[in-house]
């Protein structure tokens, strides 16, 4: 299906000068010496710049950006012989918001739930299945987990409570790194619990996507490895 038709009307003036725009706007001056008004090259850059502008400036607003002041400069390089279409066209973009809208441009809180299989090393082997609910405050995470499966020659438990620090919390592309400590107890049938100190670094998939899986190797309660997926929730203006 096609999609909307976009129509302008262009007057000859005089010389290489010509007026135009779209019915009932004012008109636009083109110039093709560049002397009463821009070139129809340049006006081809001009309105490159405002189109992309003005998908920058709706995304701020979703993202509840106050912005105080947007700048494009726009080059392009041209052939050098007819015909003299565009080759390379480069964007620069300024921009300044005030301290309260960079603030309120991520997510204040953000809600997490995960599912994967997590194995320990140790005297007592464990290999179970886990599941966790945490949140996020900024580069901070604190969560819990809950695993359930085997341990030595039997069935047992573990259940760790964790502080972490996520670096690139809200990234939209690539991994995410993030590092932490906490405790966690481990036992089972027949078996004694245990209280264990642990740390542990991760990595996640696109940490300020919806969705992501992730990696885990730790230490406590002896070497620990775990992976799964984690489902994040996001504020309904962030731009996921």
């Amino acid at each position: 299906m096609a999609g909307p038709t976009a129509e302008i009307t262009l007057s000859w003036k005089s010389g290489l000068v010509f007026t135009g725009g779209g019915k009932g706007r004012p008109a636009v001056t083109v110039d093709g010496d560049s002397k009463a008004g821009s070139s129809p090259v340049e006006t081809l850059l001009i309105a490159a710049a405002s189109c992309t502008a003005s998908d920058v400036v709706s995304i701020l607003e979703k993202q509840r950006v106050k912005l105080r002041s947007l700048d494009v400069a726009v080059q392009g390089q041209r052939r050098e012989e007819h015909p003299r279409r565009f080759t390379a066209i480069h964007f620069v973009w300024l921009t300044a918001t005030t301290a309260q809208a960079q603030t309120a441009a991520t997510p204040q809180g953000v809600t997490e739930l995960s599912a994967g299989a997590g194995s320990a090393w140790s005297h007592r082997d464990f290999y179970g299945v886990e599941l966790g609910a945490g949140r996020r405050a900024g580069q901070g995470r604190v969560s819990l987990v809950a695993a359930g499966g085997r341990l030595s020659d039997g069935w047992g438990g573990r259940v760790d409570v964790r502080g972490q620090f996520v670096l690139l919390p809200f990234a939209r592309a690539g991994l995410g790194w993030y590092g932490g400590m906490g405790a966690a107890w481990m036992g089972g049938e027949g078996q004694r619990g245990a209280v264990y100190l642990t740390a542990q670094l991760g990595v996640e998939r696109e940490p300020g996507r919806p969705r992501g899986w992730y990696v885990e190797v730790g230490v406590g309660g002896g070497v620990r490895v775990s992976a799964g997926l984690r489902w994040r929730n996001f504020p309904a203006w962030w731009p996921t």
